[in-house]
């Protein structure tokens, strides 16, 4: 591993969930705006359908983001540097982060094909447990076991 001190790998973990929250929100936003304006509705009748797709990945991202999340993390070994623990964390975070913005695309997809509010809702709910996500230096402090002194690395300019 590179020496990158942690503030720089912490900076750059709440870089890349920044980057991809905000995508989402575009694509959501985006596809919100164009199937509000032109009413598509191009399998609206399919609505209750892309519904369920919409809620099953919600639900299964939420699901599998977790698991995969608490037995990465479970793995890591606690005597490792902070530097070490720190790559590992944002690996299993991208992981967690994608698993999070998948139902928002998803559900993005699904609202433009069938303008049906409740698709929207699915995807604004699953938009607010991705911005939940949003990594502060008490949650991979925490998640890492990391010390006082470990963690005031995380900020340390």
């Amino acid at each position: 591993m590179s020496a990158s001190p942690p503030s720089q790998l912490y900076n750059t973990l709440r870089i890349l969930h920044s980057a991809m929250t905000t995508g989402a929100a575009l694509v959501l936003g985006t596809l919100y705006f164009v199937a509000s304006t032109q009413a598509l509705a191009l399998m609206s009748d399919m609505a209750d359908l892309l519904l369920a797709i919409a809620g099953v990945a919600a639900l299964g991202g939420a699901g599998l983001g977790y698991y995969l999340t608490r037995q990465q993390l479970q793995a890591l070994d606690t005597n490792a540097p902070p530097e070490d623990r720190l790559y590992r964390y944002r690996t299993i975070s991208l992981v967690q982060y994608a698993l999070a913005e998948a139902p928002i695309l998803i559900s993005a997809v699904c609202y433009f094909l069938s303008p049906d509010n409740r698709l929207l809702a699915v995807g604004v709910l699953a938009m607010l447990w991705m911005i939940s996500l949003h990594p502060t230096p008490t949650r991979v402090g925490s998640a890492l076991s990391l010390t006082e002194a470990e963690q005031a690395l995380l900020t340390a300019r």
